[in-house]
């Protein structure tokens, strides 16, 4: 199922599909600088993924739900990510090397809150994060530049 430990591997998850179209600038970005890149919604992927590849872009919205109590709760990662990542357990990802992006918006009170959590997996995981985060408000489309921007930079540090 999962691509070559040579690769970089870019797991996304979406609600809207906004997240994809990122995960899909960045691939796009990757592959111009002649670096493979796989890419996986996070729903089809279990920890194993985490052991095949030693270099990995992980991705989420920020979204919201309902808590039991009916309140709305703000700044969550999206279900499959948060599935994904529950299932991984303290020092699974030891010597891989991570890059993190997050979709959010600054209207709310959590901007780009996945991003935090996905950087606190990254750490509780013994995982090594290079670069800064990729943090975009609201919708992805027109901010391919600054994408591809970030996409080149990481290139160089995974």
């Amino acid at each position: 199922m999962f691509g070559s430990n040579n690769n970089i591997a870019i797991i996304y998850a979406t609600n809207s599909g906004n997240t994809w179209y990122v995960a899909e600038c960045i691939q796009k970005a990757l592959n111009a600088k002649k670096i493979t890149a796989d890419v996986y919604q996070a729903g089809e992927c279990d920890q194993k993924i985490f052991t095949r590849y030693k270099r990995i872009i992980i991705g989420s919205c920020t979204w919201n739900r309902k808590a039991r109590d009916a309140k709305l709760e703000e700044g969550h990662l999206q279900d499959q990510m948060e599935t994904l990542l529950a299932a991984c357990e303290n020092g699974v990802c030891k010597g891989t090397r991570f890059a993190v992006f997050g979709l959010g918006d600054k209207d709310y009170t959590y901007f780009c809150r996945a991003a935090d959590y996905l950087e606190n997996f990254v750490k509780r995981t013994a995982g090594e994060q290079v670069g800064a985060t990729l943090r975009v408000n609201g919708f992805p489309q027109g901010q391919e530049k600054m994408i591809e921007k970030w996409a080149g930079e990481i290139a160089e540090r995974l």
